[in-house]
């Protein structure tokens, strides 16, 4: 991160993509996406205006598995939402009484 010092608005998406990481590891996903996507709003306008050469191949590489990474958060969160609907369906279902 030392040469992104130059280019204050790349070292602030890097520390927000790395905060975004902590977040997931955390399991406070709904942060984590708020945070990748707040990094990738700052990173890919950044990459786009990069000029070529080994930190924008690095750069490309992390955008690109930050943007793999939040999409895997938002399909975990989408499972973990139909799952907890799913159990309180099952729930509701257990406590009506049902006469034959």
């Amino acid at each position: 991160m030392k040469q992104s010092s130059a280019t204050p608005a790349l070292k602030t998406g890097l520390e927000i993509a790395q905060s975004a990481e902590f977040y997931e590891r955390e399991g406070q996903y709904g942060t984590a996406i708020e945070r990748y996507k707040k990094s990738l709003g700052l990173l890919l306008p950044l990459l786009r205006s990069e000029p070529e050469g080994y930190r924008k191949t690095l750069l490309a590489a992390e955008v690109s598995r930050w943007m793999g990474r939040a999409e895997a958060v938002q399909e975990l969160m989408k499972i973990q939402e139909k799952a907890l609907a799913d159990l309180e369906g099952d729930s509701v279902t257990d406590k009506q009484c049902v006469i034959q």
